[in-house]
């Protein structure tokens, strides 16, 4: 995802864990759902704003950006197949929510979305702990 950001000029930063954080899933699957949760913060993020990812030690893969966030009414239609909302960016068939969320669920968990402090949203994988 490093050449897209850099050529979008937005950066991205990864928060780890203090420590290993084990989950059981398949790789392949859990990177493409990383990765649209990435590429939408950097479609719908303003230039200059940093994407930040971060990994925390429950089990949880967050992506925060700096966009215009989702309403509350949106919150659960954002991850219907093929729903773009009524201020959706040129591209995208409305399929990547839709994917994440399927991911997810075939791995036992689930994403969230709330409110990034003071702009924009925070993705978030959740997953059960493999301890």
């Amino acid at each position: 995802m490093a050449p897209l950001a850099i050529a979008m000029h937005r950066p991205v930063s990864l928060i780890g864990a203090d420590g290993p954080v084990a989950v059981k899933g398949n790789r392949h699957a859990i990177e493409d759902a990383l990765r649209n949760l990435i590429e939408n913060a950097l479609v719908h993020s303003p230039e200059e704003t940093e994407i930040v990812v971060r990994v925390e030690s429950s089990g949880v893969l967050g992506v925060a950006d700096q966009g215009p966030g989702i309403s509350h009414d949106d919150r659960e239609r954002i991850f219907e197949r093929f729903w773009r909302g009524k201020n959706a960016k040129a591209g995208g068939a409305g399929l990547g929510l839709a994917i994440v969320i399927a991911i997810m669920k075939a791995h036992g968990g689930n994403v969230t979305v709330t409110d990034n402090p003071g702009a924009g949203a925070v993705f978030s994988l959740v997953f059960p702990c493999a301890n």
